[in-house]
């Protein structure tokens, strides 16, 4: 599946937004394991592997798997003063439990593998098709407040037409996300016909939020 269909905020994870058209439907197969985006802010370009998270968060990355599965969320912490460490991770909300704990343990381990926590701040993240997964020594949420990027993957509508389409369709799923009717809770995907004279003209989204944030901060 597509990461995004032409301009795609991600806002981690104050709101996620997939967005996919061609015609393609939400699927675990394509590309399910492969990371979509990594991101490791205080690592130094190194040909060579980078040395691990700090030992708490070492060890809240073993820890979160098994505590994500269940709800498909989970926000850890361990230890004190400057050696807190706080992990966090989110699944997306169609992903069976086995799944879910699946790509947990694929990203903790590709975080302990390639992200350098020496010097800076100790923040970083990983993006997959099924779930996402931070840590940072400053709050929970440190990573997700602080960042801000944007994806382009452009497909065969026009700027005008697929913006149109884009905030319609965000607009509609954030407000049912929040509005407590959803299940599982802040999360919700949906489609919407752009275009009726072209195979491909319906917009599929999906748009989910942290399970800690309030409904106002959610939408």
């Amino acid at each position: 599946m597509p990461t995004t269909s032409m301009r795609c905020c991600l806002r981690l994870f104050a709101v996620l937004a997939i967005v996919i058209s061609s015609g393609t439907r939400l699927s675990f197969a394509q590309n399910a394991i492969i990371p979509k985006y990594i991101d490791c802010p205080s690592s130094p370009p190194s040909p060579s592997p980078s040395p691990p998270p700090p030992s708490n968060t070492h060890q809240l990355l073993g820890a979160l798997p098994s505590s994500t599965a269940p709800t498909g969320f989970a926000s850890l912490s361990r230890g004190d003063g400057g050696d807190r460490a706080f992990v966090r991770s989110l699944c997306r909300g169609d992903v069976p439990v086995n799944d879910c704990k699946t790509c947990v343990q694929d990203a903790a381990a590709e975080l302990n593998n390639n992200c350098s926590s020496s010097g800076g701040n100790r923040v970083a993240a990983i993006w997959y098709e099924r779930c996402f997964l931070s840590y940072a020594d400053t709050n929970a949420s440190a990573y997700e407040k602080t960042y801000r990027q944007e994806l382009y993957n452009r497909f065969n509508f026009s700027a005008a037409t697929g913006a149109w389409a884009y905030y319609q369709l965000i607009g509609s799923l954030a407000a049912r996300a929040v509005n407590g009717s959803t299940s599982p809770p802040m999360f919700a995907t949906g489609h919407l016909l752009y275009d009726p004279n072209v195979p491909n003209g319906t917009l599929y989204g999906l748009v989910q939020c942290m399970r800690d944030l309030t409904a106002a901060e959610c939408g």
